[in-house]
């Protein structure tokens, strides 16, 4: 599918009832930032340890934003099925107490921020291989039916956004199905050579609504509530 087709689609967007609903979502995001920001730093700081980590950020991203008249309640985050809070959960309560503190120093290394696209796909490529080692170990069918090494991808970007990144986007669901519909997708081994490929899909569709629209003030963040509208309606697949 061709970018330009994806782009044409901004102004329908614009003109449905998601695009204010988001607007709501990106607001309360905003505000529990400094909360998640502090939770995440004092993990990276060795201030706290993996299992509290986890119940705070649970609890972080559990907050609902009720959006009147569309009958959802949408998370801030939107990090809180199982490609998040769930496939964490997982991870935590399979692991053995020795692998847990692997876990921890694995996570707390992987989610600091990365310098830019490469140091981001290593970081990816990193933590996806443990899983999928963790995944293989295991040997159990039903874990292996419930995860799946993109859920890591999703897992490690939205804790780089938690911390306020705005240079790379989030794995998110919708907006996953709708770049491997594009050219920019090319089925790699590797996740984070998929996260690359992603990111410059990111960047490319950014720009040209940019220049569509001529409207600067449109981030990575804003194609977020444009790829949910997409997928919700399924227009592309």
């Amino acid at each position: 599918m061709d970018i330009n087709t994806i782009g044409n689609k901004w102004n329908d967007f614009l003109d449905s009832d998601v695009e204010p609903y988001f607007e709501v979502v990106y607001e309360n995001r905003k505000e529990r930032l400094p909360e998640t920001k502090k939770i995440i730093e004092r993990f990276i700081e060795g201030k706290s340890d993996i299992n509290i980590f986890y119940e705070e950020i649970k609890n972080a991203v559990a907050k609902k934003v009720i959006l009147e008249g569309k009958h959802i309640r949408k998370t801030v985050w939107g990090a809180n099925r199982f490609k998040g809070i769930i496939f964490f959960k997982i991870l935590m309560e399979s692991y053995q107490v020795d692998e847990i503190t692997e876990l921890h120093f694995k996570l707390r290394e992987d989610i600091k921020l990365p310098n830019d696209i490469d140091s981001a796909k290593d970081k990816i490529n990193d933590f996806v291989g443990w899983v999928n080692n963790f995944i293989c170990a295991t040997g159990d069918e039903k874990i292996r039916r419930i995860t799946k090494p993109s859920y890591a991808t999703f897992l490690i970007s939205i804790f780089w956004i938690m911390q306020g990144l705005k240079e790379f986007p989030g794995f998110w669901t919708y907006s996953e199905k709708i770049f491997k519909q594009t050219d920019y997708y090319k089925p790699s081994n590797s996740n984070g050579e998929n996260y690359k490929q992603f990111y410059k899909f990111n960047l490319d569709l950014l720009q040209l609504i940019k220049n569509k629209s001529k409207d600067s003030r449109i981030t990575l963040q804003k194609l977020e509530g444009f790829f949910y509208y997409l997928g919700e309606l399924h227009i592309f697949y």
